[in-house]
């Protein structure tokens, strides 16, 4: 539910209301969703330099998940 943009102002806003669990929950949630990006591009990275053909599989995963 929560996105990057919104862990800082979630977690500012819940501090300046005293809601400090939710700020440890923000905290936590945060932390995590940067390990999975972290997990996700060091994955992509591997695929890519075991073969230069998974370029084209890579750039098709990206067409699919990243559209605008």
């Amino acid at each position: 539910v929560l996105t990057n943009l919104l862990f800082v102002p979630f977690m500012s806003g819940a501090a300046y209301n005293g809601d400090l669990s939710t700020v440890t929950f923000g905290f936590s949630a945060q932390s995590d969703e940067s390990r999975h990006m972290t997990l996700g591009l060091e994955a992509i990275k591997f695929v890519l330099e075991q073969h230069e053909d998974n370029a084209a599989i890579v750039q098709k995963w990206i067409d699919k998940w990243f559209w605008r």
